[in-house]
């Protein structure tokens, strides 16, 4: 007799049957925990996020509205404004039972699933209308199971709380159409600059091909592809009985004809832009061209029309050729602004403008040439070293090394006032002042003013004369010279004074930080010495009527960089000229063609303005005239000292000064006629009423190139000045051992 064991074996058809009910029994456990860990992070309909986008609106500083950031994007329609063509061609395209189905399609799903099982690829879409309205607005587009569920859900959702006409008209006012147009109603202004109920059948299915892949799609990069989608949306149309097959042979036979208007007129297109480029890197690009915000610019319209005005007209710029892109070239940039606020007036980044192309004003960095002189030569010299104005530098031929700089006509002057040195723009001075502070104080006191780019580790005693490693762009030097008008305040240029959202709430205020770059004596040295080289030195053709204004030239090597920089106590504005490819213009100089444009510039800006007169650099001896009274008074921050921001007991520079005949080291190098201190340049006797009226210039031999002429008498010097100012009011402009 056998004995049974305690154990039996599994039949095969009952082994089976176990690993059925595993797999079923996880399965179901595996899809209960998704739908819990999905419906748990599931986002909540929001009826706000579903209503259509609103532009953002932008304003000037006046509070006039200037532009509408996705005024193309965004063109809401009603469902009563859609043709019955444009929603069939959806409707085959995207969901052809969706006046059917309750938010999702079964079908579909299951085919996609088999579709993605078969292929193990997830490329098969199975979203309804609902559903891809749902993801538009509240998921992510991440592929994965749980946002699948959560589309699902939230279609659900919608189908129980919308009607189907209201999810229709939300979701064609939604949907992304390529080229940056959301919705169909932009979509028909920028493919066929047409009114949505106007679009023909051909027109409509070429727009619903275009939401599964909008840049693959895209009529206007790849026609042959949007055609051959456009014919297959037709096809279906044809299949499910939308159209009979005479329109469906039409429609097919039909050309691409795209009528894309022209780009919307933005009067002040580079400082729009510039601004759209702030806000979309605080705010995203979804929330500045749908969020419907309100911008408050720093934009003064008189100003900004006057530069365009000034970079429209072809005599303002050397002579022009069109390159391979058939840009114009030279090109040009320039930035206006309120010194006293940092406030960004008017901007050029270009002489044309390209949609997307390149800004000039804050995109290029390029060769400043002399303009950079008071930032890392003459301004570190007075601030560290104690100079003045009227301290002596040797204008003679020097060697640092290997290194042995050169003035631009190869004359030398001899000793010379840092005035005479900074207004002629004379090259081995500047290098001299350099090597005397040293390259890292003078990197220092350029970064101060906002001229981040300089490295002191990459930087050479070049960098007197222009030749930085990097270079620097229009809007750093902007808000460089404005911190010299502002007394030595730096003030960080912008453009944005306010942003509030739909509902009226402060989004974003500038918050101005006011640095103390320089002292105040040191900006006001600066400022008088430039304002000598607008009356008589290199900068003359910026002169404006009846203002004060100081500036200086920028000439990089070979006239491949051209500048102005110059202001006025209530404007500051840089222009710069030069070819996008860096380019030989000889014959060319910064006192040319940018002087005249920073000219027109101003003239045209502060036409009807109070005249402002700079602060007195000695106010005790000769004070600053009155400020105007009554209704015609300046600001209160500058009535009474004549534009100067100098609270009462500041630095003024001393009363009394030694006589104007200061010692040169015994090795040519200039003694400064300071007492040595830092900050506290003591100003020579002859500029006491009575005395010479201007410092003494000393003259090239004409017969010696290079050599140093004798000082000669006085009667020979009133002789030059005479000539010079005869020869200023003929336009030709004089060179003193420097740039012109």
């Amino acid at each position: 007799m056998k004995i049974r064991s305690g154990k039996r074996k599994l039949k095969p058809a009952g082994l089976f049957k176990l690993l059925f009910l595993l797999t079923v029994s996880g399965c179901l456990l595996t899809g209960i925990w998704i739908v819990y860990i999905s419906a748990r992070d599931l986002p909540v309909i929001n009826t706000a996020a579903l209503r259509p986008f609103t532009p953002t609106a932008v304003y000037d500083a006046n509070g006039r509205l200037v532009a509408r950031l996705g005024d193309k994007k965004v063109i809401p329609v009603s469902y009563a404004q859609l043709s019955p063509v444009v929603k069939n061609t959806f409707l085959a395209a995207e969901d052809i039972r969706f006046y059917q189905n309750r938010g999702i399609d079964l079908r579909s799903i299951a085919r996609s699933a088999w579709h993605d099982l078969i292929t193990l690829s997830p490329s098969q879409g199975a979203s309804t209308i609902t559903e891809q309205l749902a993801k538009d607005v509240f998921l992510t587009p991440d592929r994965t199971i749980k946002r699948k569920v959560q589309e699902i859900m939230l279609g659900f959702e919608l189908t129980h709380r919308y009607s189907k006409d209201e999810i229709l008209e939300m979701y064609l006012n939604k949907i992304y159409l390529g080229d940056g147009v959301y919705g169909i109603g932009a979509a028909a202004r920028a493919y066929f600059n047409k009114d949505v109920n106007q679009l023909t059948l051909p027109e409509a299915a070429l727009l619903a091909g275009l939401p599964q892949a909008p840049s693959a799609y895209s009529p206007v990069s790849h026609p042959a592809a949007a055609k051959q989608r456009r014919d297959e949306i037709l096809g279906k149309m044809l299949a499910y009985k939308l159209i009979t097959k005479q329109q469906y042979q039409q429609a097919v036979a039909a050309k691409i004809q795209l009528n894309q208007p022209p780009e919307s007129g933005k009067a002040y297109p580079y400082f729009i832009d510039y601004v759209t480029s702030r806000l979309v890197r605080r705010f995203g690009e979804d929330t500045v061209y749908r969020g419907g915000l309100k911008v408050y610019t720093t934009l003064d319209p008189m100003t900004q029309q006057a530069l365009q005005a000034a970079f429209a007209d072809p005599a303002n710029f050397p002579a022009s050729v069109r390159d391979a892109g058939g840009i114009l070239q030279p090109e040009g940039a320039a930035v206006f602004l309120d010194p006293r606020t940092g406030a960004i007036q008017a901007m050029a980044g270009g002489r044309q403008y390209t949609p997307g192309g390149l800004n000039r004003a804050v995109q290029s960095y390029r060769q400043p040439g002399s303009a950079i002189k008071p930032f890392v030569a003459y301004g570190p010299a007075i601030e560290y070293d104690g100079m003045t104005p009227d301290s002596i530098v040797n204008d003679s031929p020097v060697r640092f090394g290997s290194y042995a700089p050169q003035n631009y006509d190869h004359v030398y002057l001899g000793p010379v006032t840092l005035r005479t040195a900074l207004a002629q723009s004379i090259n081995v001075c500047a290098v001299r002042l350099l090597a005397r502070v040293g390259i890292p104080e003078a990197v220092r006191f350029a970064r101060g003013v906002g001229i981040t780019s300089l490295d002191p580790g990459k930087e050479g005693l070049s960098m007197a004369l222009g030749g930085l490693y990097k270079g620097v762009t229009p809007l750093e030097m902007a808000g460089a010279y404005g911190a010299v008008a502002n007394s030595g305040l730096y003030i960080k240029p912008h453009v944005i004074n306010e942003v509030t959202g739909p509902d009226g709430s402060v989004l974003y205020k500038s918050k101005i930080d006011i640095d103390q770059a320089m002292q105040p004596y040191t900006a006001a040295a600066l400022t008088s010495m430039m304002e000598t080289g607008v009356q008589e030195g290199t900068s003359v053709s910026a002169q404006v009527y009846g203002r004060p204004v100081a500036g200086k030239t920028g000439t990089a090597e070979h006239g491949r960089d051209l500048w102005f920089c110059g202001f006025t106590p209530q404007l500051a504005g840089v222009v710069w000229i030069g070819c996008d490819q860096p380019q030989n213009m000889p014959g060319q100089f910064g006192g040319m063609h940018p002087a005249g444009i920073f000219r027109q510039v101003i003239t045209a800006a502060l036409a009807g303005q109070t005249v402002i007169h700079f602060r007195s650099l000695y106010p005790d001896i000769y004070p600053v005239p009155a400020a105007p009274s009554g209704n015609n008074a300046p600001p209160a921050d500058n009535a009474g000292t004549g534009g100067g921001r100098f609270p009462p007991g500041s630095a003024s520079g001393p009363k009394t000064a030694p006589g104007n005949n200061s010692p040169l080291a015994a090795n040519g190098n200039m003694l400064s006629s300071g007492n040595g201190q830092k900050g506290k340049g003591v100003p020579p006797g002859n500029l006491l009423p009575g005395n010479s009226p201007e410092p003494v210039k000393i003259l090239p031999s004409p017969d010696k190139p290079g050599k140093v002429a004798p000082p000669g008498s006085l009667p020979a010097r009133e002789k030059f000045r005479h000539q010079l100012r005869r020869e200023m009011k003929k336009g030709i402009h004089i060179v003193f051992g420097g740039e012109r």
